[in-house]
């Protein structure tokens, strides 16, 4: 199973699809203890061969943040992909595995006390067979980033106390990111029963770069300086790793996870 949890990145590399896919797609995941923590609560999903990657970012005591992310990472890594597929249709597989992994993480922290309150963030994205559209289900405040053109956007919104008060007005972006509550979510699975989950589709081009990262990556450096970084890697592999050693560099307070998906003409 295509999971990933150690320290050690994987680099995988095929074609897209079997079906005339018109573009080609290479990932790489890397996930860090950091500097801090002594276990990794992170996990991460690399699927190249049916273009699937995901993100999640555990919490909760006694080990139960590590099981409610390896239980989202799971699900998604479990996700039959039909092909072909539109990218509604991935959208729509992608929110069952989410809402199923949800419940999952609330069954477990029903049966067994010590991991009540588990929970976790998750991104993960679907690139369509012909490479052209991406769908995304997302929840949490792990992001998912395009770089297209020399220029980064977020795809993804922070379901966070803070990115309210941001988009309230109440607080600025700089003022945001020193907050001392800048890592209290609004939205996790394993909170509720039935949580919203975000998810959209989008239009891919040659020459995507497709980032998926937690936290422990966004909290400590900037986007500015994850787009410089990102973009003077020449192989997915290397942009995961000067992701991880900038936000080491910066001072690895949190487990840190990267996915660097590329996609390109054939």
């Amino acid at each position: 199973m295509p999971v990933n949890k150690t320290s050690s990145g994987r680099l995988l590399e095929m074609p897209g699809a079997p079906y005339r896919c018109v573009m080609r797609v290479k990932a790489a995941g890397l996930t860090d203890v950091g500097r801090v923590r002594t276990g990794n609560e992170d996990a991460f999903v690399v699927r190249v061969e049916a273009r699937v990657f995901a993100v999640a970012d555990g919490m909760g005591g006694h080990a139960a943040g590590e099981v409610a992310s390896r239980m989202a990472s799971d699900t998604i890594a479990a996700l039959e992909v039909p092909a072909p597929a539109t990218a509604e249709a991935l959208r729509q597989g992608l929110l069952r595995a989410v809402t199923t992994a949800n419940h999952a993480i609330l069954y477990d922290g029903e049966r067994q006390p010590e991991r009540a309150g588990m929970g976790t963030t998750l991104t993960a994205i679907a690139i369509t067979a012909d490479c052209r559209e991406v769908a995304c289900a997302h929840i949490g405040d792990s992001r998912l980033y395009l770089m297209r053109g020399g220029r980064l956007t977020q795809l993804t919104h922070d379901h966070t106390w803070v990115q309210d008060q941001v988009d309230s007005g109440t607080l600025t972006t700089v003022q945001a990111r020193a907050h001392p509550l800048a890592s209290v979510l609004t939205r996790s699975l394993g909170s509720f029963d039935d949580v919203m989950i975000d998810s959209f589709t989008a239009p891919v081009e040659p020459g995507d770069r497709y980032v998926l990262c937690t936290d422990g990556l966004t909290g400590l450096i900037s986007d500015e300086l994850v787009l410089k970084t990102v973009a003077q890697a020449s192989t997915p592999d290397g942009a995961c790793r000067l992701l991880i050693a900038a936000a080491n560099e910066a001072g690895g307070r949190d487990n840190i996870t990267a996915i660097v998906v590329d996609v390109s003409a054939e």
